[in-house]
């Protein structure tokens, strides 16, 4: 006769809540971590992103002696086209920010479209923008902004301190020391449209930073609230912005 065998025991209710509860904790514990991980993540790719558009932008110089796209026509999208063809619509995108209004993407996390509506497979997507003061104009003004004050060349003294392409919300804004960052974050396209050049690129995608692409090509993470001491353009007042922060950017990193 076999020996009669112990029936297992199974968990309490008790013991199966205490064991949840501890997952819950250690959940709790983790999940901050793994999204400041993912974000670090994201802003690495960012930054490889712009880069990769460094080369590009750098081989453009190359071949035109240095001098900047003439803004108009194509911005700065069709001149280029030749040199990022290849690459394919990721690095066109910062990862925080691929979907358009219409699909979902918000604020700050946004990504535009040009679309051709003749021919589809002219159209680009992109998340990143040209500081428009970084093109070399025919005419005495682009976009009604003043061309005496445009960076026409790439080689000029100082331009490690000038934006070139950065983190944006349109293929390219006129940013200016009088302009002034939104009271409150934004949340409708509307509130990015306007005179006002430097919201364009005021997007705290990168917690309170920015990753930019410089004119000589060189590729640094700047805080948002250091934009006012960047030179954008000739006469760009560098001292800083002068006024109280808004609310949504008073806790940001200088």
């Amino acid at each position: 006769m076999k020996p009669h065998s112990a029936k297992p025991k199974a968990f309490t209710l008790i013991e199966l809540l205490v064991v949840i509860s501890i997952i819950a904790v250690l959940m709790a514990i983790l999940m901050p971590a793994l999204r400041r991980v993912r974000a670090q993540a994201r802003a690495v790719i960012c930054q490889s992103h712009l880069k990769q558009w460094g080369s590009i932008w750098s081989m453009y110089q190359n071949d035109f002696a240095n001098v900047l796209p003439p803004g108009l026509p194509g911005v700065w999208v069709e001149p280029l086209r030749l040199y990022y063809g290849v690459a394919g619509e990721e690095i066109r995108t910062c990862p925080t920010a691929t979907k358009s209004w219409e699909e979902g993407g918000l604020s700050w996390f946004t990504a535009w479209d040009i679309v051709h509506q003749d021919a589809p497979e002219e159209s680009f997507r992109g998340s990143y923008g040209i500081n428009n003061w970084c093109y070399n104009p025919t005419g005495a003004t682009l976009w009604g902004h003043d061309t005496t004050l445009h960076w026409r060349r790439s080689d000029v003294k100082g331009n490690s301190r000038i934006p070139l392409f950065l983190d944006a919300y349109r293929w390219g804004g006129h940013p200016d020391d009088s302009d002034r960052a939104a009271p409150s974050i934004p949340i409708l396209e509307s509130d990015y449209q306007g005179r006002n050049g430097m919201n364009r690129f005021l997007l705290n995608r990168h917690h309170g930073f920015s990753n930019i692409l410089f004119l000589d090509f060189s590729v640094r993470k700047t805080s948002l609230k250091s934009f006012w001491t960047l030179k954008w353009h000739r006469e760009f007042d560098i001292s800083g912005y002068g006024d109280p922060w808004p609310g949504w950017m008073t806790s940001l990193p200088q």
